[in-house]
């Protein structure tokens, strides 16, 4: 137990958060130990919006487009629209937890250690790093397919013949490691400059994009769609392709990383991440609807659709600009990636999660410089070893339990009406302070409930008054209550998805025995809405807030749960063993932490979650 009671301190407890106003991250100068000002704000909307196209285009025209074609035809329009709207729900949960917390380089990772507590958001923040290392490692392989397809396959067999086999890969792949190490060069020169080489990437893509555009309308055979129809492979067939769909829009949320660096974090990161899914939804229909007009889609080849529309028509000047947009889209993806790789392990490192190395900035150029380089090293170690299904999978599995636990944050921060729950400061909060990082989690956890007259009410309790009459926010659920409702929800979501994945065309043919075990946990989930419902929300202002709730945030958390389901055992294998080394990494760092206690590391828990910008108008 006297290991236990500190631990539990630790694993629950949270950043603190003010009403207005907020400090910057310092950094440190490793040389001379002095403190001097944090990231450079210097990212405008059009930076962000540039960085969010940029990482969801490159392997979503390229790549993606051609697999959801070939597999819905013309059907496949529909297939993003499905898939983009999913996307924003989504988009707009990050969009809101960016408005009340604008000030963290840390993402999701930094939303969950603000509502949720410390060891939930190390996980996610472990979660993210194999993420963002794998997805450049992913997008610098897909490059490397990209001009190997454009030397007529030369240069794998050159590769294959004079340096072999090298671990998962049939050689080693140098262009990729090249890629990530000059991203890691870039990046290490500055922001402004790493996202002016963004912005020139995406307006190469961008003019690819229109000569695409421009080059198909004169390809476009309307008798191709009269034969095949609109939806060749039928409804079902349309919507088998949303996940696929679905793959092409992840990387949004890396916007939501810049928070420390953005001019005006509070408009422009809520801003820029309903206009990237908005764009790259209007480029991905644009493109589906192109290639079927300009073939059938049972000839294109996945992989290099947009390519393979010019390159059979032997017209070989636009074959060589549409692989140059490729190459520049998957370079802008490959950064997107990188980008926000080293700023999360910034972030963990300056709670003291992981090594506090990683949390010392250039004193010159203002960039998080040791987490850059080993982030680059990292990603060109796994582009060079590890074959690229596998890398996409992985990839998958870690952006989806960022985006669940992100919709769980929007419904904590909503119905939580404690002071303290999201360490909110209160009235008197100066004439009675308190240890920074505690709240009322953990003092439930190591000392139990607190009685008393009005306090010894119980769960059920509460829940009947719901339904009895309207509640007052003094009959609102405490934090414990609320953590066992978003528990058991999503626990319902897990095992109706694990259903509907198992048995999804029995359920399709109607099989009663599937459906009856399938109702209890759809049952569950509608109750727990239901009760949601009824609970008052808090009225805590922000520049934006989700609509819909709690339905939205619900569908965001079940849709995303059902993707989870629909992996790969291999690739839960994959992350289980991320996970445990990560948890031990994380015992290692609270063991440390507890053992030597640093006066400064409470006050380094900074002010983060803001419910008004006091900013002047944005860029």
């Amino acid at each position: 137990m006297a290991y236990v009671k500190p631990f539990l301190r630790r694993a629950t407890r949270r950043r603190p958060a003010v009403q207005d106003g907020g400090e910057t991250s310092k950094c440190f100068d490793q040389e001379e130990g002095q403190q001097g000002e944090g990231f450079k704000k210097c990212l405008t909307t059009f930076d962000l919006v540039s960085l969010g196209v940029g990482s969801c285009c490159g392997a979503g025209m390229y790549l993606t487009v051609g697999l959801v074609a070939n597999g819905a035809g013309m059907g496949g329009a529909l297939s993003f629209v499905i898939a983009g709207f999913g996307s924003l729900l989504s988009g707009l949960c990050y969009a809101e937890l960016a408005a009340l917390c604008p000030r963290t380089s840390g993402s999701a990772y930094m939303y969950s250690y603000v509502t949720v507590g410390e060891l939930v958001a190390f996980v996610i923040g472990w979660g993210l790093l194999v993420e963002y290392a794998i997805g450049t490692a992913a997008s610098a392989v897909a490059l490397s397919a990209a001009v190997d397809t454009m030397s007529n396959y030369s240069y794998g067999k050159v590769m294959t013949t004079y340096i072999g086999a090298f671990l998962g890969r049939p050689y080693f792949d140098v262009i990729a490691v090249l890629v990530c190490l000059t991203l890691t060069l870039v990046l290490t020169s500055g922001v402004k400059l790493s996202a002016t080489f963004n912005n020139i990437l995406n307006l190469a893509n961008f003019i690819v994009f229109l000569v695409f555009c421009g080059c198909s309308i004169i390809l476009i055979r309307p008798m191709l769609i009269a034969d095949n129809g609109f939806f060749p492979t039928g409804i079902s067939g349309t919507l088998a392709q949303v996940p696929t769909a679905y793959f092409a829009f992840i990387g949004f949320d890396i916007v939501a990383s810049t928070g420390e660096e953005a001019m005006n974090p509070s408009k422009s990161i809520p801003r820029s991440i309903w206009i990237s899914v908005f764009i790259n939804t209007i480029v991905y229909v644009a493109v589906t609807i192109f290639l079927n007009f300009a073939m059938p889609y049972f000839a294109m080849t996945s992989n290099s659709a947009m390519i393979d529309v010019f390159a059979t028509r032997q017209w070989t000047y636009v074959t060589y600009i549409i692989s140059t947009g490729a190459i520049c889209a998957l370079f802008a993806a490959t950064f997107g990636s990188l980008f926000p790789l080293p700023r999360v392990l910034y972030a963990m490192a300056r709670d003291g999660l992981i090594s506090n190395h990683f949390g010392y900035l250039c004193p010159t150029r203002k960039t998080p410089k040791l987490a850059t380089v080993v982030s680059g090293c990292i990603a060109a170690v796994v582009a060079a070893s590890v074959e690229l299904r596998l890398l996409i999978e992985v990839v998958l599995i870690g952006t989806l339990l960022a985006y669940v636990l992100v919709a769980v944050c929007v419904l904590i921060t909503r119905y939580s009406f404690e002071e303290d729950t999201l360490n909110l400061p209160s009235k008197d909060s100066h004439n009675s302070p308190e240890t920074p990082g505690k709240d009322k989690v953990s003092e439930l956890l190591l000392n139990g409930p607190k009685t008393g007259p009005d306090l010894d009410v119980t769960l059920s309790m509460k829940l009947s008054k719901l339904f009895s009459r309207a509640p007052t926010p003094g009959e609102t659920l405490t934090c414990g209550e609320l953590a066992v409702i978003l528990v058991t929800l999503l626990g319902a979501e897990t095992l109706a998805s694990l259903v509907l994945v198992t048995f999804g065309p029995a359920i399709a043919e109607g099989n009663i025995f599937v459906c009856t075990c399938l109702s209890p946990f759809i049952l569950v989930v509608l109750i727990v809405i239901v009760i949601l419902c009824r609970l008052p929300q808090n009225t805590r202002t922000s520049g934006f807030r989700v609509p819909l709730v709690p339905l939205l945030p619900v569908s965001v958390t079940f849709f995303n749960v059902y993707l989870m389901m629909s992996l790969r055992w291999v690739t839960w294998c994959i992350f289980a063993v991320w996970m445990i080394i990560g948890f031990l990494v994380y015992l290692y760092y609270s063991q440390r932490d507890e053992a030597s206690p640093d006066p400064s590391a409470d006050e380094d828990k900074r002010p983060l979650l803001e419910a008004k910008d006091t900013n002047q108008d944005d860029d």
